[in-house]
C-alpha cells in the first residue's frame, strides 16, 4: 500500500488479515487482531481530550488508547494543575481499528483544517506527545466525526 517498510500478513489460525510493520514481524512484536490478546485484538476507544496550555491557548488531541482515562491522567498531563479533560471516547471493538479509524480522521483534519494543525513547539513540556494536537477551534468538528464514527459502529452490516 505505499510503504515497503509493511507488508499485509493473514493469520494461518484465524484467518484474520492485517497490514504490520516488517520491523515487528522481524522482533515478534506483534500480535493477531482478529484472535490475539494483546493491543491489536483488544477493545479500545477513540477519544478527545481538552487542554489549555500555560499561554491560555486551548487545544485538543484526538487519539485512541484501552484507558483513554488513564491515558490523560498517567501519560499525557505533565502538571496536574493543567486545565484538561476528557471530552469524549467511543468504543471500537478492536484496538487495530481504533488506530486505522484514527489515522484516516487526522488524515482528514490536516486536509482540511491543515491551519489547525499545531506545531509541537506551542505544547512542548507541557503535554507528554510529540503530534496531533489541534487549536481548540476543531473540537466541534472533531466531536461530530467521533459522534458519525459511533453511529457506524451502531450500524447494522447488510447482508451479502
Amino acid at each position: 500500500e505505499g510503504n515497503p517498510n509493511y507488508r499485509r500478513y493473514r493469520h494461518d489460525v484465524c484467518g484474520h488479515e492485517q497490514r504490520t510493520a516488517r520491523v515487528n514481524m522481524q522482533s515478534g512484536r506483534f500480535s493477531c487482531g482478529g484472535c490475539g490478546q494483546d493491543w491489536p485484538a483488544a477493545p479500545s476507544y477513540l477519544y478527545a481530550m481538552s487542554f489549555t496550555l500555560a499561554t491560555g491557548r486551548e487545544v485538543v488531541k484526538l487519539g485512541f488508547s484501552r484507558d483513554p482515562e488513564g491515558r490523560l491522567a498517567w501519560q499525557l498531563q505533565r502538571d496536574t494543575e493543567m486545565p484538561c479533560a476528557l471530552l469524549r471516547k467511543v468504543a471500537m471493538r478492536t484496538g487495530q481499528m481504533a488506530i486505522r479509524t484514527e489515522k484516516t480522521m487526522h488524515g482528514e483534519l490536516k486536509r482540511r483544517y491543515p491551519d489547525a494543525v499545531l506545531a509541537p513547539a506551542h505544547w512542548q513540556g507541557q503535554i507528554r506527545v510529540k503530534s496531533e494536537i489541534y487549536d481548540a477551534s476543531l473540537t466541534p468538528v472533531i466531536l461530530a466525526m467521533l459522534n458519525e464514527v459511533e453511529a457506524e459502529q451502531q450500524a447494522p452490516v447488510p447482508a451479502d
